[in-house]
């Protein structure tokens, strides 16, 4: 029987045109992983397209993708499905004979009117199909569920039914929906995953541009290997950089970016960091608009905020920020110990992933964050007995 891999690389070889696509926003990490695995299909002359639904949940805060403009063919990203398959109307000339045909497009159809030379036409001789699906491949990247893609898959989802899957992941609560399922909870991150996959003959399929996507990916995922980390991720980091990575401009890219205002910001988040005696796996800060003003920041800043803080103290296992007013509040909360931050907050409609998610309610700030510090405090109480 083929190893998994090898499955996979038949299955591409079989293939003519593929679809590229993953859960994105909040797992940002998707889009250097799918630049990278779009340019070993090229090594194999394949012709595909990436496909990423970056406006889901347009209300909520989202990590700028602008970030990611290093890596080679990112401005080709697309953000939906075009021109899935054709739907052709088909005529049965067998009685009549075609004189004109004209079309008028009015606001909410599309009529044909055909004059026929010879004979007549009628509803009978009427008959309608779809041609094939633009793609006969599909590869899903850092994606639990097909649901997940959101309106990529909704709007699509015959073509996601009758069209073969490759799904690769590295996410416990993958349903591994796929035809082949190359789902790895050993790898901190998809784009390690795809490597390990062309690890073995990496000199044939990978170069330095692609070195670089995936090198971007796993320092992206990591915190720049601040995060745990396996001997397999660093050994892949170092392999990905002898073959041409550049390192030092991903980090530059990604963690050296940051304005002095950024920096003001976060120490005002220091400032306000508060942590319950009795429970040390829990902390969270609390910022106002004022805060904003002041340092001349914006909500987006809050994301590395996020991370920096989670990352550097010791212990922290759920994190929040809390920021807002008296009429609109919003929370940030990030956590390692908990499998599905979403489902635990779904009573509040959370935006975001598994590990990190936001909410916005209209409620008064400090009756919000006294809410959900009692259930964050519960929710940690139960997971350390």
């Amino acid at each position: 029987m083929l190893e998994k891999n090898e499955q996979m690389i038949n299955q591409i070889q079989k293939a003519e045109n593929i679809l590229i696509t993953g859960y994105v926003p909040w797992n940002e990490e998707i889009i250097p992983s799918a630049l990278a695995l779009q340019l070993i299909l090229k090594k194999l002359n394949k012709n595909s397209e990436i496909v990423l639904e970056t406006e889901k949940e347009k209300n909520y805060l989202k990590p700028s993708l602008e970030s990611f403009s290093i890596f080679k063919n990112f401005q080709f990203l697309k953000t939906k499905l075009e021109n899935l398959s054709d739907f052709v109307i088909s005529l049965n000339l067998s009685g009549a004979k075609i004189g004109k045909v004209k079309y008028k497009v009015n606001q909410k159809t599309l009529n044909f009117y055909i004059t026929p030379e010879e004979g007549i036409f009628s509803s009978e001789d009427i008959s309608t199909h779809n041609t094939n699906f633009k793609y006969d491949l599909i590869i899903t990247l850092g994606t639990a569920d097909l649901e997940s893609l959101g309106q990529i898959y909704r709007q699509a989802t015959d073509f996601f039914y009758k069209t073969p899957i490759i799904n690769i992941d590295n996410q416990a609560s993958n349903e591994e929906y796929g035809q082949i399922n190359l789902v790895d909870l050993t790898k901190t991150s998809v784009a390690e995953a795809i490597y390990s996959i062309f690890e073995e003959e990496k000199e044939k399929y990978l170069d330095s541009e692609i070195a670089d996507c995936l090198l971007g990916g796993i320092i992206y995922k990591t915190h720049n290997f601040k995060t745990p980390v396996t001997p397999d991720t660093l050994s892949a980091a170092y392999n990905l950089i002898t073959l041409g990575a550049d390192k030092e401009k991903i980090i530059n890219q990604f963690y050296r970016s940051q304005n002095l205002n950024t920096f003001k910001l976060w120490g005002k988040a220091l400032n306000n960091l508060t942590q319950i005696e009795n429970n040390s796996f829990l902390a969270w800060t609390t910022l106002n608009s004022r805060d904003f003003r002041e340092t001349e920041t914006r909500e987006y800043d809050l994301i590395n905020l996020i991370n920096e803080l989670t990352i550097n103290i010791p212990g922290i296992e759920v994190f929040a920020v809390f920021y807002g007013g008296e009429r609109k509040s919003n929370a940030l909360i990030t956590a390692r110990k908990f499998k599905d931050l979403k489902k635990l907050f779904s009573e509040y409609s959370p935006a975001g992933s598994n590990k990190l998610i936001q909410i916005r309610t209209e409620k008064n700030l400090e009756e919000f964050k006294k809410e959900i510090i009692n259930l964050l405090r519960q929710k940690t109480q139960q997971n350390s007995q």
